[in-house]
């Protein structure tokens, strides 16, 4: 998935002399132009296909403040993006809207963010506005034991090491304040699962009023880690 995706697309010319004679029994003559208006179509047109590929991207000559303003409001969006299907709560309950959401995710018609296209326009846009990306968006996934947590290692797993750190709004959510103290072993299984012990995910939990939110952080140590860093500090070579 971080593999840019690049097309080039180019019109092809075919050769002037090709199949000339086939056609020319059954192809009658084109009006001819004036010799003069002819020479200045050809030079014309031989001008621009020489400047096209030389002139500047538009885009990336405005200024740094300007471009930067652009990535921010593609790139950024203003609610949680989901990266599976919400737990019921957030539904209020078992209701048809959960059901038809569930459904929508089960077949595909609804799946993890991609990419933004504008991180495909080019090395470098992608550059610049792939991190914005990932720093500034919030990632919700839900874990309680009727979504598909699979779903969420698997996103994770794509996007690569290094853009899982730059995230600082990836949390696991349950709009049910009380689901931990009913159901502990949907916040077991998240921080036993992949999340945690294959990809280095810290765990912050905190419980507010309209729910469960378990903030996860890639690429810092845990507090034993860092313990263990100051101990060696302070020992002595004998």
């Amino acid at each position: 998935m971080e593999d840019t995706l690049e097309r080039y697309d180019s019109a092809v010319e075919l050769p002037p002399d090709q199949d000339k004679n086939q056609d020319a029994a059954t192809a009658s003559p084109a009006p001819q132009a004036p010799h003069g208006e002819e020479r200045s179509q050809g030079s014309t047109k031989t001008q621009d296909q020489g400047t096209k590929p030389n002139q500047p991207s538009r885009l990336l000559s405005l200024p740094p403040e300007l471009q930067l303003l652009i990535w921010e409001f593609t790139v950024i969006s203003p609610t949680p993006l989901h990266l599976n299907c919400p737990c019921d709560s957030s539904y209020g309950g078992w209701t048809d809207e959960y059901y038809n959401d569930q459904s929508l995710w089960e077949t595909g018609e609804r799946e993890p963010p991609w990419q933004p296209a504008l991180t495909r326009v080019c090395r470098s846009i992608r550059a610049d506005a792939l991190p914005i990306f990932y720093k500034h968006n919030l990632f919700q996934a839900g874990y309680c034991y009727e979504t598909d947590t699979d779903m969420v290692v698997d996103w994770l797993k794509v996007i690569g090491e290094g853009n899982r750190n730059l995230m600082r709004g990836f949390y696991f959510w349950d709009a049910n304040g009380r689901h931990d103290a009913n159901c502990p072993k949907d916040l077991k299984r998240v921080v036993r699962s992949e999340v945690v012990r294959g990809m280095g995910g810290v765990v912050e939990s905190e419980y507010l009023e309209g729910g469960c939110r378990h903030a996860v952080k890639f690429g810092v140590k845990g507090e034993d880690e860092e313990l263990e860093g100051l101990e060696g500090l302070f020992e002595m070579k004998v």
